[in-house]
């Protein structure tokens, strides 16, 4: 499987998640999306860690969290502390 297609899988997965904490089709959900247009509150983004957490069996540090503006930097941050092999 190519890097792009992997990381491409980790988009995907990430939108998802965001997409099942919102409630909302996971089309709403683009990597340009703000975490805040996209309505993720304070409750919510404990949620999305926790989930993120779970699914790719990490921890995410919350100060990682808190840097994240946009989708695309949720997953910039994600990728950082992923094994080679899942990004």
């Amino acid at each position: 499987m190519g890097e792009s297609r992997i990381t491409q899988n980790c988009d995907e997965k990430v939108r998802s998640i965001i997409a099942s904490v919102r409630r909302v089709p996971i089309e709403t959900v683009s990597l340009n999306s703000s975490l805040e247009d996209l309505g993720i509150d304070s409750v919510e983004g404990l949620t999305l860690i926790f989930e993120l957490e779970d699914a790719f069996k990490i921890d995410i540090p919350d100060e990682g969290f808190e840097r994240s503006r946009t989708v695309r930097e949720l997953i910039d941050q994600l990728t950082v502390l992923l094994p080679a092999s899942e990004t």
